[in-house]
């Protein structure tokens, strides 16, 4: 995917997510801190977004999340998006561009109360979760992980 194309995805994500950023969910304004230094602020961490080191991020989030399963509903046994960025294959994710590219695949995500993540509509059978021996004896389970070569149960 060209970067062009991939700023083009993320516009219209920003465009229809407002309270996204960088860093995930903006927060609300913090004790002390003015509307003009939250707005700011969320102007800045959304500026920060279409930076090439993002967009790197948000392309390799879109790729990763292409090849997961979903689940109908939002899965919270799944991990939080702050955990599920960690899969991401390529180095560092932040939660932003991570919640980003699963809007632009058309996840279902929501937000957790207080924190910067939300919950998707993402399988806990995917080949890249870290605890996927603990799903075992689920036949899927045992298919991921005799075909990942990884040992079967505890």
């Amino acid at each position: 995917m060209d970067a062009r194309h991939s700023l083009e995805l993320l516009d219209g994500v920003l465009l229809s997510y407002p309270n996204l950023g960088f860093g995930g969910f903006a927060r609300s304004r913090r004790l002390g801190q003015t509307a003009v230094e939250h707005a700011n602020q969320v102007k800045c961490d959304r500026e920060e977004m279409r930076t090439p080191w993002a967009v790197d991020q948000f392309e390799r989030s879109l790729d990763w999340l292409n090849r997961q399963p979903r689940t109908k509903r939002p899965n919270r046994r799944a991990g939080s998006s702050y955990s599920l960025k960690d899969e991401v294959e390529g180095g560092h994710v932040s939660n932003g561009m991570f919640l980003a590219a699963a809007f632009s695949r058309g996840y279902l995500i929501e937000r957790i109360d207080g924190p910067y993540s939300g919950w998707l509509n993402i399988s806990q059978l995917r080949a890249s979760n870290p605890n996927l021996h603990l799903l075992v004896p689920h036949p899927e389970a045992v298919r991921l992980l005799k075909e990942l070569g990884r040992p079967i149960g505890w």
